[in-house]
């Protein structure tokens, strides 16, 4: 009896132990986040102005990204905060640390490479494929992926991700949101956002499928794949059904559009275990039962949008798609 006494309290004071280290933990790496927090936010947009208008600034990793000194949608928030969608670009943190060796990336509208840039940081063998279709984009993506020293393992793909390979499209690329670049045009009135059509520069550009490209890469599976194309998000899942049945591990996080997609996208989304998605509030909301529950498509949006509380003035939300479950 009296050795069983011994042993509870030798465990007890074992289990203390255990806590107290985990709380010292948790408040390190707390602390450790209100530091990067502080310098981020007081660097006062330190950057770099090259000559041919690219600005290079710092981000909260202490990653340096290229951006075009003229747009006006994501250049001010990257260059003056260091930081875009901080929600989304977590949540896909958290999801691509849990990866396995030699993760396989795919950033569909990379736009200046922010998610891919990101992402590279988590492991040091993935490999990274950025797909811009807006060729003004390229050099700025060049120049980020060359001063993370990342170029090595990653490619740049100057095309518009589609449906199907070879086809000639038109890019519509707005005179100051430069990175909304859209080959379905546009659905709202420009002038909300101070553009003008006159501004709008048509760019024709070719297009390629997730699937040719994966087979002339010899890529067998994708283990994360990003996907904001303005749009056009349904033409790169129909052109990557087949790379998607293969990727046994894969995450897709994309934004939505309401009411922009014919209904056999849904079959492909419904071949993912969990669906997720972060509400007004910025709650994670677990959407895989509306999504395997739903019998259309149009159904399941509108399901989402009631779960979301969505304003039914916003015409998209953001999506995250897991083949297997993964911790929440």
């Amino acid at each position: 009896m009296h050795l069983i006494k011994e042993l509870n309290f030798q465990v007890k004071q074992i289990s203390e132990a255990v806590s107290s280290l985990s709380a010292q933990q948790l408040s390190i790496i707390s602390q450790m986040a209100e530091i990067a927090s502080f310098a981020n936010a007081s660097k006062n947009g330190r950057c770099y102005t090259l000559s041919d208008g690219t600005i290079l600034t710092t981000i909260f990793t202490g990653q340096i990204i290229a951006v075009d000194w003229l747009d006006v949608s994501l250049a001010p928030h990257i260059t003056l905060n260091g930081e875009w969608e901080m929600e989304n670009t977590a949540r896909c943190e958290e999801v691509v640390r849990k990866l396995g060796d030699n993760p396989v990336i795919f950033d569909v509208g990379a736009n200046y490479g922010w998610y891919g840039l990101i992402l590279s940081r988590l492991h040091s063998n993935s490999n990274i494929y950025f797909f811009e279709a807006n060729s003004s984009l390229i050099p700025n993506l060049q120049k980020t992926t060359l001063l993370n020293g990342i170029s090595l393992r990653s490619k740049i793909v100057n095309r518009a991700v589609s449906v199907a390979s070879g086809d000639t499209l038109t890019l519509s690329i707005p005179g100051l949101h430069r990175g909304s670049a859209s080959t379905q045009g546009f659905n709202t009135d420009l002038e909300i956002f101070h553009e003008k059509s006159a501004d709008v520069v048509q760019q024709k550009i070719d297009s390629i499928s997730l699937d040719d490209y994966c087979r002339s890469e010899s890529i067998e599976s994708i283990d994360f794949l990003k996907i904001d194309v303005e749009g056009a998000e349904a033409n790169v899942l129909l052109g990557a059904k087949g790379v998607i049945e293969k990727s046994s591990n894969l995450s897709i996080f994309m934004e939505w559009n309401r009411g922009r997609y014919p209904e056999e996208v849904f079959a492909i989304i419904k071949s993912f275990e969990t669906c997720y998605s972060f509400d007004s509030s910025g709650r994670l909301v677990d959407l895989s039962d509306l999504l395997h529950n739903s019998l259309a498509l149009a159904h399941f949006e509108r399901n989402c949008a009631n779960a979301l509380c969505v304003d039914n003035n916003n015409s998209f939300f953001d999506i995250y798609l897991h083949k297997k479950m993964v911790f929440v």
